[in-house]
């Protein structure tokens, strides 16, 4: 869709001027088979993939040793997606964007919101550590944002599915993985984050966002990594648990609030927060000046998720 194509672009823009171009790499990532009947069973996803133009390479089991020497388990077949991109460092990207932010007048404060209210003349925003008043108001807190909102009536269909990574460090003596891999066979991912370290992920748990970590996931996710790569130990000391704020469309919610002058929502971008991240950025700014949207915002209106209220 038209915010995926304008992502990439962004993300570069946005790396030029936050000095982080080194830690956005377009080196495609890998879809792995373990056996012929599993890549035979997914022939359906490739068809889609061609439909829409999106270009992909088939890799045999050999041909895959040799461009990812790294990976130790033997596969069938994979499936290779060269046009992505992926980020080295995404903890250096947000940082330097804090930098920038700062260093082009903005103020920083953390804090989480207690109160939302609409004033006369825009909006006041009580925080743990204090309030601001304001024209306009940018809500895109995630998961977050439907508990933010609902003081003001507004009732989203939207659901937090809670995912968790650990990274690892790779064995000394381990060629470096050079993209990241989906492992069909064990439902999660290997992403490479430098400096000889991996990041490994699980798949989704649909849970309340406030519950408790549950790592059985990201537990079986790292014995199955520990056979695709030569691990070393863990490098944090817990696993890392988010939750990704999801639509029933799977598209996020962008544009002006209904009923609320000076209230701009920009939420619910599932799994591709990170990868959309700038261009959404890039929208909101052109919401909040009245430019031409860089993208046609129409599918996003969040006139479209909202819950009719109880009569």
């Amino acid at each position: 869709m038209p915010l995926t194509t304008a992502a990439y672009p962004a993300h570069e823009r946005l790396a030029e001027r936050a000095g982080t171009r080194a830690c956005l790499r377009r080196s495609g990532w890998l879809k792995l088979y373990r056996t012929e009947a599993a890549f035979a069973g997914a022939a359906l996803e490739r068809t889609i993939l061609a439909e829409h133009g999106v270009s992909l390479e088939i890799v045999d089991g050999a041909g895959l040793r040799d461009l990812e020497p790294a990976l130790v388990r033997p596969y069938a077949r994979a499936m290779l997606l060269p046009e992505t991109a992926a980020l080295s460092e995404p903890g250096a990207l947000v940082e330097a964007c804090e930098r920038l932010f700062a260093e082009t007048g903005g103020h920083y404060l953390r804090g989480a919101v207690t109160a939302l209210v609409p004033e006369a003349d825009g909006w006041r925003v009580a925080y743990a550590g204090g309030t601001l008043r304001a024209r306009q108001v940018v809500v895109a807190a995630g998961a977050a944002s439907a508990e933010i909102l609902r003081p003001l009536g507004y009732r989203f269909a939207f659901a937090a599915e809670r995912g968790y990574h650990r990274h690892y460090a790779l064995h000394p003596d381990s060629p470096p993985l050079t993209r990241p891999v989906l492992d069909t066979g064990a439902g999660s991912i290997i992403a490479p984050m430098g400096e000889g370290r991996v990041r490994v992920l699980s798949g989704v748990e649909l849970n309340a966002r406030h519950a408790a970590p549950d790592h059985r996931q990201i537990e079986a996710a790292a014995r199955e990594a520990a056979g695709t790569l030569r691990l070393g130990g863990p490098l944090d000391n817990q696993p890392w648990m988010g939750s990704r704020p999801s639509t029933p469309d799977g598209m996020p919610v962008i544009g002006r609030a209904p009923r609320h002058p000076g209230l701009i929502l920009a939420f619910g971008h599932g799994h591709i927060g990170l990868s959309t991240g700038p261009i959404t950025g890039q929208l909101v700014a052109d919401l909040a000046t009245g430019a031409e949207p860089a993208v046609p915002l129409a599918p996003f209106a969040p006139d479209r998720l909202l819950r009719r209220p109880r009569l």
